[in-house]
């Protein structure tokens, strides 16, 4: 799947599924069988930060009525001064904006669809 596609399947969904932890895991080069419940937990979902990397702000967006708009997550390696790659997606869950948070750095970085050997064994 297109990782763009694969981002906008991860802005537009409502909540975490079996097919999205399967698409993300396929993306990241997960080997872990069963595939880790990703887009439907949070703590899982950290589990994919980059080796050296950090949540620097997960939150909600408000929409300014009492209500929120969605999700926001900012990772960052350690000991950055910037935020590399800046929230450009909202999505509606937690886990599903650390999704989208992860893929966007890995795709930047060049890291999708063949994660690092201790990553792939880090599930099994």
């Amino acid at each position: 799947m297109e990782p763009v596609r694969l981002l906008g399947l991860l802005e537009a969904a409502k909540e975490g599924s079996d097919y999205l932890d399967h698409a993300v895991a396929r993306e990241l080069g997960l080997r872990a069988r069963p595939v880790p419940s990703v887009t439907r937990s949070l703590d899982v979902a950290l589990s994919l930060l980059p080796k050296g990397w950090i949540m620097h702000r997960l939150g909600q967006l408000s929409d300014c009525q009492g209500g929120t708009r969605g999700w926001i997550a900012e990772i960052s390696r350690v000991g950055d001064c910037v935020i590399p790659f800046p929230p450009d997606r909202i999505a509606r869950t937690a886990p599903l904006a650390v999704c989208l948070a992860v893929l966007r750095a890995a795709r930047e970085n060049g890291q999708t669809s063949e994660a690092p050997a201790s990553r792939q064994n880090a599930h099994r």
